[in-house]
């Protein structure tokens, strides 16, 4: 029992810090999902197609507008704590502080301007609680990207499963009160504000200790170096959101929401990959330094 105790909670060499980073964000993700998925099923029965239509499409087109507020910024924060080069506190600092301002704009860009972007009227209600939920979503896996470092990922496995519990039960309590998408919504804000709000929890003396001055200097090496993965970023965005954006110029909610439902059965397959990347990405960075 000792010797299997240190091999999920321990680090002791690369392969068995790789398996066991791998097994704690696989399940995190794998149990996070199926939970959540029990509310799309709930939801869709309570909602109907339609409803979920709806709150998919408000999703979507926010994330086209949030485009701007993931250029890569996590990964450049990990990278740069994993191998402490010269100066990198300061790379940190000024790599929160541009986050900060796109994660501002970006929010006010889906609640000024997604109503008018919308051509399903019913989503126009729903962007305010969605930019809620974005704004959770990015300190979340902002936090995400520091505890990775520490390779404790066994907390980010806690966080996803609480975070979606929460998003469950106040899902299947307030649509049972208000059979609607904004109810759907509602719970999701309050699940992500919950989910970031416990993995700051976890890393609060990491972030004092990589917050310092900083410079413009700073901030335009963050853009510079950033430039590639914000690249990737917006292309993946961008094919994975207009989709459902389409639909809505062509087809009725009741169609966007069986499109959906589907996306997301999709979207549990392919967690495997991205999982072990995320699991070795802090090692790699502390080995490429050497």
């Amino acid at each position: 029992m000792e010797k299997i105790k240190n091999f999920f909670l321990e680090n002791s060499n690369t392969r068995q810090t790789i398996i066991k980073n791998t097994f704690w964000l696989f399940t995190g993700e794998a149990l996070g999902r199926l939970i959540k998925l029990g509310l799309i099923v709930y939801a869709a029965r309570e909602l109907g197609s339609g409803g979920w239509g709806i709150f998919a499409y408000a999703l979507s087109v926010a994330s086209l507008l949030m485009i701007f507020s993931d250029i890569g910024i996590e990964n450049l924060v990990a990278r740069e704590i994993s191998q402490k080069k010269e100066n990198h506190k300061m790379f940190i600092s000024a790599a929160f502080l541009l986050k900060s301002i796109v994660l501002t704009i970006s929010i006010a860009l889906v609640i000024f301007v997604s109503p008018y972007i919308s051509n399903v009227t019913e989503a126009r209600g729903l962007f305010f609680i969605i930019a809620v939920i974005f704004f959770f979503d990015v300190i979340r896996n902002m936090g995400f990207a520091i505890n990775r470092v520490m390779e404790k990922m066994e907390r980010e496995m806690i966080t996803k499963v609480i975070m979606n519990f929460v998003i469950l039960g106040l899902g299947i309590v307030l649509i049972n009160i208000d059979p609607s998408p904004l109810s759907l919504a509602i719970a999701y804000a309050t699940g992500s504000a919950t989910g970031a709000l416990l993995i700051l929890s976890f890393i609060r003396k990491n972030i004092v200790e990589f917050i310092t001055k900083t410079n413009t200097e700073a901030v335009k090496l963050v853009l510079k170096t950033a430039l590639p993965f914000a690249i990737i970023s917006l292309v993946g965005s961008v094919m994975g959101n207009t989709d459902i954006f389409m639909l809505g110029i062509w087809k009725a909610p009741e169609d966007i929401g069986l499109y959906a439902a589907a996306q997301r059965f999709f979207q549990f397959i392919i967690i495997i990959p991205s999982m072990i990347a995320s699991a070795s990405f802090p090692l790699m960075a502390r080995l490429a330094n050497k």
